[in-house]
């Protein structure tokens, strides 16, 4: 019975990693998830587990943060883009179309892993950077008008002077 039990534990193991495989061979950028998510953490961002994405934030804030899918194939820059040959830009039309968001920018995940992980390496550069603090404007307080008594000069008191 053990012997019987040892061989599907293993066939469920060689099932999961053919189905790895078939998915790196399928999906652009499956293999690199884990990579990304790694060098994240490692960049000191928060990393948090969406329903499908992995969603980074850095110390700039919410305003700018980084989607990898998790189940590869997308890597989404929203609030910010990167000028490198690893990043298509994204305009606001295109991504109002196509119903992206603040989407700004998209890695290319066609070239090298070297080129990609490089571009992602510099979108963390982004994200980690803090915001500027902006210190609170100060409303200035207008003072009450004074009201001031005018004399009516009469053409009279003019003649009397």
């Amino acid at each position: 019975m053990s012997d019987l039990k040892q061989k599907l534990e293993q066939a469920n193991q060689k099932a999961e990693t053919q189905k790895a495989e078939r998915r790196a061979r399928t999906v652009k950028g499956s293999h690199l998830t884990e990579q990304f998510v790694n060098l994240a953490k490692e960049a000191g961002c928060t990393v948090r587990e969406n329903t499908g994405f992995h969603v980074i934030v850095g110390a700039a804030g919410k305003s700018l943060r980084i989607y990898v899918a998790r189940r590869g194939g997308i890597v989404d820059l929203l609030g910010f883009t990167v000028q490198d040959k690893s990043v298509e830009q994204i305009s606001k039309e295109v991504a109002k179309a196509k119903h992206m968001g603040r989407v700004q920018g998209r890695m290319n995940l066609d070239l090298t892993d070297d080129e990609i992980l490089a571009g992602f390496r510099l979108a963390l550069g982004v994200i980690n950077v803090p915001a500027p603090v902006v210190e609170p404007k100060v409303k200035r307080v207008r003072k009450a008008k004074e009201t001031v008594a005018v004399e009516t000069i009469t053409t009279e008191a003019v003649a009397q002077a």
